[in-house]
């Protein structure tokens, strides 16, 4: 959860937009699908291979989503996507989290024309 929240806060600040899939990448493809030592190289040589049609509804609202172009953008903000899990151990953990200080993991720095950059 410190991961995901350093991330959104990350992309925020940046003015960037975030998109996750709601479990893990591997559970999103469709069956036929088989992971490599690369996953990244791996789902490009199954997903080369498709076409628009044979691919999962959720990739695609993200891949449309990140260029533009999706009728609805999807909300993939943390307390959002949680909602979606209805684990003991998450809302244990829920509980227990505390939200780190964006201090520790943002730096912001000044231009010359006194706009704030985030790194």
């Amino acid at each position: 959860m410190t991961l995901n929240h350093k991330l959104e806060r990350l992309a925020f600040a940046r003015r960037n937009k975030k998109f996750v899939l709601r479990h893990t990448f591997e559970t999103e493809m469709p069956h036929d699908y088989e992971k490599g030592s690369s996953k990244s190289f791996s789902a490009y040589e199954y997903l080369n291979t498709k076409e628009l049609h044979e691919l999962p509804i959720g990739l695609l609202d993200i891949v449309k989503a990140s260029y533009g172009v999706a009728e609805i953008e999807p909300d993939h903000k943390n307390e959002i996507i949680l909602s979606h899990y209805d684990w003991n151990e998450m809302n244990q953990a829920l509980e227990e989290w505390n939200e780190p200080k964006e201090e520790e993991f943002i730096l912001r720095l000044w231009d010359k024309g006194q706009e704030m950059t985030s790194i």
